[in-house]
């Protein structure tokens, strides 16, 4: 069964091997007791026109639909946003911790360039299917970066620091054994496999005063250093115990 091909494959290989995943500031032992809709960058007061029945001019999506990402059926930025906004109140109202999860697929480029696109949409669904099935009816679930993007978002209230940790290394481990079936440019079946993803995890806990958009950068520079470090990990971001944007 054909995978990713060689030069792709090595690379992905070498970062299957640090699947045992990496975090920072945690001794957590690990427990799995965890086992509504992010944006595609649409204005929909400013990029509809009546001339197009009233459709996004970026995606033509109707303007209901425009909190949906139209390719994996997540929500988009601006519903995430919206979602998280209602989430994050209500956590923070009950006292309780969440945590925010950043996933990047690595090396989703190279799938690109070698597969071409369609193949890839492909794979951005499988990863989708992955994170529906990871998480509960709870947590809010998005794609980040717009309408070619390969980074995932999930907010997850009444969740632990080992909560985090073990959602993100299931997470991990389901996208490193998924075998995409899809089709390259020139219409020939292939097997997409071996993929990683790098994951970054901030948690926000009661006495941590933060608004979602520091959380997100938080778990983003979580992000990067895992991208830095080798792809194919978790890292954990430290907070700050109070925000720079609250008043």
């Amino acid at each position: 069964m054909p995978g990713v091909q060689p030069e792709i494959s090595d690379l992905f290989d070498h970062a299957s091997r640090n699947i045992d995943m990496i975090s920072q500031n945690s001794s957590s032992t690990l427990t799995d007791d965890r086992l509504e809709t992010p944006s595609n960058g649409c204005d929909e007061s400013l990029r509809t026109s009546p001339r197009g029945g009233g459709r996004c001019l970026t995606c033509g999506q109707l303007p209901e639909r425009l909190r949906t990402d139209r390719l994996t059926g997540l929500l988009d930025r601006d519903g995430w946003e919206n979602a998280v906004a209602r989430a994050h109140k209500q956590v923070r109202r009950r006292a309780a911790t969440m945590a925010l999860l950043i996933i990047d697929l690595d090396w989703f480029k190279q799938i690109n360039d070698r597969f071409g696109h369609p193949a890839g949409d492909t794979v951005l669904q499988s990863v989708a299917a992955v994170l529906q099935r990871c998480t509960r009816a709870i947590d809010v679930v998005g794609r980040y970066g717009g309408h070619g993007g390969d980074e995932f978002l999930i907010l997850t209230p009444d969740t632990d620091l080992a909560g985090a940790l073990t959602l993100a290394r299931r997470i991990c481990v389901e996208i490193n054994t998924l075998v995409t079936r899809a089709r390259n440019a020139y219409g020939q079946p292939v097997a997409i496999s071996k993929l990683t993803a790098s994951v970054g995890v901030a948690v926000q806990c009661p006495q941590d005063h933060l608004v979602p958009a520091e959380l997100i950068r938080c778990a983003d520079a979580a992000l990067l250093r895992a991208k830095h470090s080798g792809r194919g990990m978790v890292c954990v971001s430290s907070l700050p115990k109070t925000s720079s944007l609250e008043s």
